[in-house]
């Protein structure tokens, strides 16, 4: 699944926490589509699963932003 949102999503999840579908007995995570800024909402079938998700995602995140940083240096 982390490769999905690596690959569709801007890496942080809309919310800290998953949200419980108690219509499809699933764990929630929504993104924002790096396409065209839809939210794509993402299930998972344990709070483990989504909370481990998460932090992968944060993991992401941070590393993306320090990605961007180095990128965005000034050369001199």
């Amino acid at each position: 699944m982390i490769n999905y949102i690596e690959a569709n999503c801007h890496p942080t999840p809309l919310e800290s926490h998953p949200n419980y579908d108690e219509d499809s007995d699933m764990w929630d995570l929504r993104f924002i589509d790096k396409e065209d800024a839809s939210v794509i909402r993402v299930s998972l079938e344990s709070l483990e699963e989504a909370q481990e998700t998460i932090k992968k995602c944060l993991q992401l995140a941070l590393e993306q932003e320090q990605r961007d940083a180095v990128d965005d240096s000034p050369t001199v």
